[in-house]
C-alpha cells in the first residue's frame, strides 16, 4: 500500500471524527508530509508510525502506545517539528491516564516558536495540549490565558494557513465551552452532545461524557447526568475519564 493510499485512508477516518478531535488531529496533518518521511526511514517508518499512533487515537490504549513510541521519540532530534509532534502525542497519552503533571513537564519543555519549519502548526498543537491539561487540572485562570494565546495563533493562521485556522477554531470553541463549565456558566450543550455522538476516539469521548455530566449536575439534572456518567465509566474504563466519572457518580467530585 503506497503513501497516497495511507494518506487517503487516514483522511477518510479523520472526516468521521467529532468536530473538535478532527480539528486537533488535523493540526498534526498540516505538516504530516514533511514529518513522516524524516522520522526514521520514509515509507516503512510512515507505516510503523501510523500503526503505533492508531493505538492512541483510534484504539484508546495510551500505555501500549507509550511503550512502543518512547524509543522512537528518543531517537528523534530535538528542535524539530517531529520531536514537537511526538512529544505532544506522549503528553496526550499521559493526559488520558490522568498523569497531568508529567504531561505538562513534556509540553513545557517544548519551544515550537523557535522552529525554522512548521512553527505555527507546532505552536498551535502545543498550546492546545497545554490548554487541555489546564482544563483537566481545573486551572481556570491559566486556561483562560492559553485561550487568549490560541486566539492569537488563530488570527495568524487566518492569513497564513487557512486550513490550520479552521482547525484551531474548533479547538478554541471547545476550550471556551469547557472553561465555561468549570466556571459554572452556561455552555453550548448541543455542541458537546454532538462531540460525544460523533467521537470515535474513546479518550476524547470519555472526557466529553464526563464534562457534560458535570454540566448537567450543575444544572441539577441528576438523572440525565447519571446516564452520561455511567456511559463515561464504560467508555473510559482504565482511563482518567472513567475514574473521574465514577467519582462524580459517588458524589465525591467537587463541581465548583
Amino acid at each position: 500500500m503506497g503513501f497516497l493510499a495511507i494518506f487517503e485512508a487516514g483522511q477518510a477516518w479523520l472526516v468521521s471524527q467529532a468536530g473538535y478531535i478532527r480539528g486537533f488531529l488535523a493540526i498534526l496533518a498540516v505538516f504530516m508530509g514533511a514529518v513522516a518521511g524524516r522520522l526514521v526511514s520514509a515509507f516503512l517508518a510512515t507505516r510503523r508510525i501510523a500503526r503505533i499512533t492508531a493505538l492512541l487515537y483510534q484504539e484508546g490504549q495510551p500505555e501500549l502506545f507509550m511503550e512502543k513510541f518512547a524509543g522512537i521519540l528518543a531517537k528523534t532530534p530535538k528542535g524539530t517539528a517531529e520531536y514537537v509532534d511526538g512529544s505532544n502525542k506522549m503528553a496526550y497519552a499521559l493526559e488520558a491516564l490522568g498523569e497531568f503533571d508529567r504531561a505538562m513537564e513534556i509540553v513545557d519543555g517544548l519551544r515550537p516558536e523557535q522552529l525554522r519549519l512548521h512553527s505555527l502548526s507546532c505552536q498551535a498543537l502545543t498550546a492546545n495540549q497545554r490548554l487541555r491539561l489546564y482544563l483537566l487540572k481545573g486551572e481556570r485562570s491559566l486556561a483562560g490565558e492559553e485561550l487568549v494565546l490560541m486566539a492569537g495563533l488563530w488570527q495568524q493562521a487566518k492569513c497564513r494557513a487557512p486550513v490550520l485556522a479552521a482547525n484551531l477554531k474548533e479547538c478554541v470553541w471547545l476550550g471556551e465551552n469547557w472553561l465555561k463549565i468549570l466556571m459554572g456558566q452556561k455552555a453550548d450543550e448541543q455542541y458537546l452532545r454532538q462531540e460525544i455522538a460523533l467521537a470515535k476516539n474513546r479518550i476524547h469521548k470519555g472526557e466529553m461524557l464526563a464534562l457534560l455530566g458535570r454540566y448537567l449536575q450543575q444544572q441539577r439534572r441528576e438523572d440525565e447526568a447519571r446516564e452520561l456518567l455511567e456511559e463515561a465509566c464504560a467508555c473510559g474504563e482504565g482511563l482518567y475519564a472513567g475514574r473521574l466519572a465514577r467519582e462524580m457518580l459517588g458524589g465525591s467530585h467537587v463541581l465548583s
